[in-house]
């Protein structure tokens, strides 16, 4: 009881007002990437609001968190917001902004791979193909549980720089990732023997959320309201279509066709905006893109 109590405190102590100080996660690592447009998506949504809600100021929090540690940070009052691929379950632990931050483009899947074992993914057709290969994915990642249940094999590892150190010892055989992270962060890692496989798109439904705490009404009013002003204004799609990363990464498509395997995730919940079309970007629209 007395833990309730203080965390609810802990929280009200912490919850945004006036002139709002909005605490946030960290990179996972130094060279993780792709925590710079969740930021640049943030702070769009706060300038969109700041007629409603008024000035606002971003806190980076000074201790290193990963997904699920997260969620119980800002449960506890250590975090105002995350921003995460959602799920039943992390839906259950705080409150979803169901507007989805990258438009379904986290669930637009390349597969790193050691440049040893590419050619084999070419004679890939199925998913009954692939699950011939082992995949590895973060232990805490809801993609673990979406690849295991369109039948593909997965291990799991805790460390994001571990991952690419047992591809690269070609201990395992891929390691899919969002097409906005896959180029950078072969870049960033620096591992000379692993390579973007040239052949396949896995694409699967994955809509990121801003997540805040359960109580905090504000908040989310707050990003709901300026999240879609930004779509409807059309800052939001400037942003996404043309952030820095985006565009390289969809410069590198262009390298060779590809082929769609279109897997299903069971993870999402009935409140999933999947009949939004404003809210994502089908295979059409992204090739148009480039």
């Amino acid at each position: 009881m007395f833990q309730f109590i203080l965390s609810g405190w802990l929280y009200g102590a912490s919850m945004v007002g006036a002139g709002d100080v909005i605490r946030h996660v960290p990179p996972e690592d130094r060279v993780d990437v792709r925590k710079q447009y969740f930021l640049d998506v943030l702070e769009l949504a706060l300038e969109k609001s700041k007629p409603a809600f008024g000035d606002y100021r971003l806190e980076q929090s000074k201790t290193q968190v990963f997904q699920a540690r997260a969620f119980k940070s800002l449960q506890q009052g250590q975090l105002d917001v995350v921003w995460s691929m959602t799920s039943k379950s992390r839906e259950t632990m705080a409150r979803p902004i169901r507007i989805p931050l990258m438009k379904g483009l986290l669930g637009f899947r390349v597969l790193i791979v050691h440049k040893d074992k590419a050619e084999a993914f070419s004679e890939v057709r199925t998913l009954r193909d692939l699950a011939h290969f082992t995949a590895i994915q973060g232990h805490d990642w809801p993609d673990t549980r979406i690849l295991r249940h369109n039948g593909l094999q997965v291990v799991s590892d805790s460390k994001y720089l571990a991952i690419f150190e047992r591809l690269d010892h070609g201990r395992y055989d891929y390691f899919p990732r969002g097409i906005l992270e896959a180029w950078e962060e072969l870049l960033s890692t620096r591992h000379k023997y692993l390579q973007v496989e040239p052949s396949l798109l896995l694409v699967y439904p994955a809509p990121v959320y801003f997540f805040v705490h359960k109580n905090d009404k504000r908040l989310a009013e707050r990003l709901t309201l300026g999240l879609n002003a930004a779509l409807n204004d059309g800052s939001f799609d400037s942003l996404l279509l043309n952030h820095p990363l985006h565009r390289k990464a969809f410069e590198a498509l262009k390298d060779s066709p590809r082929r769609v395997l279109y897997l299903s995730n069971p993870l999402l919940s009935k409140e999933t905006p999947l009949d939004r079309e404003d809210y994502w970007l089908s295979v059409e629209t992204l090739l148009k893109t480039q």
